[in-house]
């Protein structure tokens, strides 16, 4: 039986705790015994990424995140911001709940939140699931075809995997808390 030595002593911040996969890591930590400072824009610690007024509060004394960015058109520089504040504040990992690898011809990233994640001067972790198991069951967008029995989706013929949103959390929890996941 292996046994992995939890390292993370001061409180995790979860962005989006009240999400699909934050709330799931929320649970997980606290369940692990950790001290979990859960926020987003609707929870009782308000984390928004378009007011950097509320980032240093949820950051003070932390010393892991789990990122979920914005998605909107500025969510790289927010995410570079967010990520050089997070290590002045003396958060040393960052865990970022990002999306597929998608390529242009030269090589370059066209994720570039995942490249402000790298260069923050954190231990980074980035997540790379597709869509959310969940999408059948908690998902009112596509329920309406779940419940039609089809479901169509721009894939062709190609296979199309579905994630477990608490296989995420528990790789998350891990890259939080646990040595050997930094840069991977």
């Amino acid at each position: 039986m292996t046994t992995t030595k939890n390292t993370t002593t001061k409180p995790v911040l979860v962005l989006g705790s009240t999400g699909k996969t934050g709330s799931r890591v929320a649970a997980r930590l606290r369940q692990r015994g950790h001290e979990v400072r859960g926020a987003s824009r609707k929870g009782p610690v308000t984390f928004d990424w378009n007011d950097e007024n509320t980032w240093e509060q949820v950051l003070e004394g932390a010393g892991a995140a789990y990122l979920v960015d914005s998605q909107l058109p500025g969510a790289a520089g927010s995410m570079r911001s967010f990520g050089k504040l997070a290590v002045a504040c003396g958060v040393e990992r960052l865990v970022l709940l990002s999306a597929r690898d998608w390529v242009v011809p030269q090589g370059e990233e066209k994720l570039p939140c995942e490249r402000a994640v790298r260069e923050s001067g954190a231990r980074w972790t980035i997540l790379k699931p597709s869509w959310f198991f969940q999408n059948f069951s908690e998902d009112p967008f596509i329920a309406g075809q779940v419940q039609g029995g089809e479901i169509v989706m721009s894939a062709g013929g190609g296979v199309e995997p579905f994630i477990d949103a608490d296989d995420i959390a528990e790789v998350a929890v891990a890259a939080l808390t646990e040595e050997g996941h930094g840069g991977q």
